[in-house]
């Protein structure tokens, strides 16, 4: 705390690229809509709310800003801090209950607080700090915001701890804790619940206790519980969408790579024999397989570029905790005091070294002041909630002060299709587009429902700059806002509406082979700005629910430019209408009526989610009973 005290007290840090801004608009938008969370209608085109994020982190933050009435900002960065502080507290309990020694639980603490071997093992880590004595840790939090993933490792040891009372003691109340640790640690990060397998993966290769056949079925069962109380919000749909998403995530290819896994597993079981025949104390064993296995993910990814699962570099904190572990059993076996108080001046050295570096890197700011507030306030109060385009930075904090929609968000494992993703890219690069660019990149901001662009060109303030042609839509559409380098154009759209009326053989039925490729999107484009179709009128009457009305003629059909999900329904006069997804992921009804017309269209789940709600009902009654009813431990040792 004494390093980080300065972020408990700041509503707005100056590090306006961080993807914290989505994750404070998530909480906000949760304050302010609470009851009503099936749907997400603000990033890509409307998303399943628990397609979003994890929801503990967001929730907790909701939470602390309701109980403590301060604002969603303020109170993210109370709650992350806190989580910062406590991953340090919940290793020490960690370690000194599997080694027995509080001097090792101290110093692996200590070490976990006040050094990064991320940062001294890996030049590129290093160079991003800058230097090897500033901590990993703290700058990914503040810097990128990977706040949910440092609220994980929090939460890592817990589960441990947990699930060795479990399989130690074997009672129903310890099955109970561990099973809703591990739903907790699951719904707070799926990059902290990957790392929480390396953790469990050594623990199992090194532990005594976990070695039988009867403790890995015991952990089995406790995973398995553990989904079932997770299962209402992350069903197994969203299980797919982000194992999908994760093989291209930030613009990169992550593939499976079956050799380089096969060849870590190997050397993994040679250092288990090797550990093993040593005969080396079963906790030291533990830091060692954590150690080696988060390295192997890790190091080849920033040292040739090889990635063995997605995203590999991001368990560069995980790697930091198994070093921590192992030199902090090693200095817990120094044989006398000088040694340890020369270690511990030392210390102290990098807890003021740290402390300085906290200062510097915490800074808060006016968010007034910055582009980011001041392009979402005039989205805000100019276009009456219709969807919008906002550049990087802007992108993350628009929804920190409003509920405009927009066609990108946060984050890369929710986004709901393919052919987003595709939209999102083209607009931005113009990869290989030409003089075309502003042409086409118009056309995918038509058949999307884009109301206004902003784009940050040279000068701008925005965080990213990422458009690679800034200048494209000069003179193409019309500037509505200017603030130096930083522009909000008009997008020309015949109706305010998302719902239009179009003809059947105008729906876009075939998926463009990539940006370029706009010939799909044509038909549809063009039918969107017949001067003689219909209008159709679309009123929200919740945050999952609208009413759609139109003038409908035979083979007319109603294009709905939000996205599709199964969870969808239409129904005319209470009867229930075919409803689908086109080839760019978005809603097509087919309303079975001519003249005038009244859609009603809802979204509940669908059957997926009432069979994860039954899943997640069973789960807790029992949960509920192995955590209040003793009679289970009796039947337990019983027949065992």
């Amino acid at each position: 705390m004494f390093i980080c005290a300065k972020l408990f007290s700041t509503e707005y840090l100056n590090q306006l690229g961080s993807i914290e801004g989505s994750f404070i608009a998530v909480s906000r938008y949760t304050i302010d809509h609470f009851g009503d969370l099936k749907w997400w209608p603000l990033w890509f085109c409307g998303m399943p709310y628990r397609d979003v994020y994890g929801p503990v982190l967001h929730n907790l933050v909701a939470l602390v800003a309701v109980g403590l009435k301060i604002s969603p900002a303020l109170a993210f960065h109370k709650t992350v801090a806190l989580f910062y502080c406590l991953g340090p507290v919940t290793l020490l309990w960690m370690v000194y209950r599997f080694s027995g020694s509080l001097a090792c639980g101290f110093w692996s603490g200590l070490l976990y607080s006040l050094i990064s071997p991320a940062a001294i093992l890996i030049p590129a880590i290093r160079n991003d700090v800058g230097g090897m004595w500033h901590l990993r840790r703290l700058y990914n939090l503040v810097v990128y915001g990977e706040s949910p993933h440092i609220a994980s490792l929090a939460l890592m040891p817990l589960v441990l701890i947990a699930l060795d009372a479990a399989i130690r003691r074997g009672r129903p109340v310890h099955y109970a804790l561990s099973a809703i640790m591990l739903a907790v640690l699951a719904l707070t990060n799926v990059t902290g619940l990957a790392g929480c397998a390396m953790v469990l993966a050594a623990y199992i290769l090194a532990m005594p206790q976990a070695h039988s056949l009867w403790s890995m079925l015991r952990i089995a069962l406790i995973a398995l519980l553990a989904y079932g109380l997770a299962i209402p919000w992350i069903p197994p749909s969203t299980i797919r969408l982000i194992i999908a998403n994760s093989q291209r995530s930030q613009g990169s290819y992550y593939p499976f790579r079956f050799v380089p896994f096969v060849l870590a597993a190997a050397v993994a079981a040679i250092l288990y024999v090797v550990c093993t025949r040593l005969r080396l104390n079963a906790f030291f064993r533990f830091a060692l397989l954590l150690t080696f296995i988060a390295a192997v993910i890790t190091l080849p990814s920033f040292l040739g570029k090889i990635a063995i699962v997605p995203q590999p570099e991001r368990f560069q904190l995980e790697l930091e905790m198994g070093c921590c572990l192992a030199a902090g059993f090693a200095l817990s076996k120094l044989p006398k005091v000088a040694p340890a108080a020369i270690v511990a001046a030392l210390c102290l050295v990098a807890l003021v070294h740290n402390r300085n570096f906290a200062s510097r890197l915490i800074q808060p700011l006016d968010v007034r002041n910055t582009v980011e507030y001041r392009e979402a306030k005039w989205f805000d109060q100019n276009m009456s909630g219709r969807r919008v385009f906002a550049p990087g930075s802007v992108s993350f904090w628009m929804n920190v002060f409003t509920d405009t929609p927009q066609l990108g968000g946060c984050c890369d494992q929710g986004v709901p299709n393919w052919q987003q993703r595709v939209a999102l890219h083209t607009i931005y690069t113009g990869q290989n587009l030409g003089p075309r660019d502003g042409e086409i990149s118009l056309q995918w901001l038509e058949a999307y429902g884009v109301h206004a662009i902003g784009v940050s060109g040279a000068g701008s303030r925005e965080w990213y700059k990422p458009f690679g042609n800034p200048n494209k839509f000069e003179g193409l559409l019309p500037a509505l806002w200017r603030d130096g380098g930083d522009v909000i154009y008009g997008v020309p759209q015949r109706s305010e509406s998302l719902a239009h009326v179009i003809h059947e053989s105008e729906v876009v039925s075939r998926e463009p082979v990539d940006g370029s490729d706009v010939a799909p999107l044509r038909p549809y484009v063009a039918a969107l700005n017949d001067p003689n179709m219909p209008l159709a009128s679309m009123r929200w009457t919740s945050q999952s629910s609208a009413t759609i009305a139109a003038d409908l003629g035979a083979g007319d059909v109603l294009s709905v430019q939000v996205t599709y999900e199964p969870g969808w329904h239409a129904l005319v006069s209470g009867s229930r209408r075919r409803i689908e997804s086109d080839a760019l992921g978005m809603m097509v009804i087919h309303p079975g009526c001519t003249g005038r017309c009244t859609v009603e269209i809802f979204y509940d789940g669908g059957n997926e989610m009432r069979i994860a709600a039954i899943a997640g009902l069973i789960s807790l009654t029992v949960w509920l009973l192995l955590l209040l009813n003793p009679a289970w431990a009796r039947i337990r040792t019983t027949y065992r």
